[in-house]
């Protein structure tokens, strides 16, 4: 009977520790992320809404960093009383992002919102942000950020880092 309750607990021991480890490692479940769904489905509104589009825009994970600096740098200025087209370029500046290649466009995301419609939404400011024959005409890499929640209003914006390639 003794042997029975050690193996029991020495069996139980085992099955915890492997089920510990079964959300370990990169294989299984889905290898995307959150930023390459969303650009994933911003491709596929952008397919829709411009002519001579064709998946042009691909996440490159290098500009998180230009993302996430533009976020906060903007957010900051704006909360000093800074004008939006002031605080835009010198978030831009502030991000390595001077260059003409670089273009941020934002919008305002209600929280309550389904991921369906963030991404609808983040299509369209992006159709809205740049002129529609560049973004079918040329490659693009992209990225983004979150920014700080408007609890009044109930919305989160998203800071969209566009870089066009050629």
């Amino acid at each position: 009977m003794k042997s029975i309750r050690k193996f029991t607990a020495i069996l139980l021991a085992a099955v915890m520790a492997l089920t510990l480890l079964t959300a370990c490692g990169s294989g299984g479940g889905s290898s995307r992320t959150e930023k390459e769904r969303y650009v994933a489905g911003i491709n596929d509104y952008l397919n829709h809404m411009v002519s001579g589009y064709n998946n042009n825009l691909k996440y490159d994970s290098a500009l998180d960093t230009k993302a996430q600096d533009y976020q906060i740098t903007y957010e900051a200025l704006i909360q000093k009383g800074t004008k939006k087209s002031k605080a835009n370029d010198l978030a831009m500046n502030a991000a390595g992002m001077g260059d003409k290649l670089y273009f941020v466009v934002a919008c305002e995301l209600g929280r309550s919102a389904s991921e369906s419609q963030k991404i609808q939404l983040a299509a369209l400011a992006v159709k809205n942000g740049v002129d529609n024959e560049y973004l079918a005409e040329y490659q693009w890499t992209i990225s983004y950020a979150w920014g700080t929640v408007d609890s009044q209003k109930q919305t989160v914006p998203i800071y969209i880092v566009l870089h066009c390639e050629g």
